[in-house]
């Protein structure tokens, strides 16, 4: 049986993150940024990045394929 604290600890390493938060200041995230390759569409990473500012509770987002 695994110890519900091993689960959460698995399920934390499994979380990813965002590529880049701006903060308007320490402590208060006011967008995220999703970066990907020049190989991706600009809105290819638009749906990850609502998913991690949902989860920070941030009212931007943010997408670019370096171009």
């Amino acid at each position: 049986m695994t110890h519900p604290q091993q689960q959460e600890l698995h399920a934390r390493e499994a979380a990813k993150s965002a590529d880049y938060v701006l903060f308007l200041k320490p402590g208060l995230p006011l967008a995220v940024v999703e970066a990907k390759d020049n190989n991706h569409s600009l809105g290819a990473g638009l749906q990850q990045a609502h998913g991690y500012a949902d989860r920070l509770d941030v009212p931007f987002v943010f997408s670019s394929n370096e171009r």
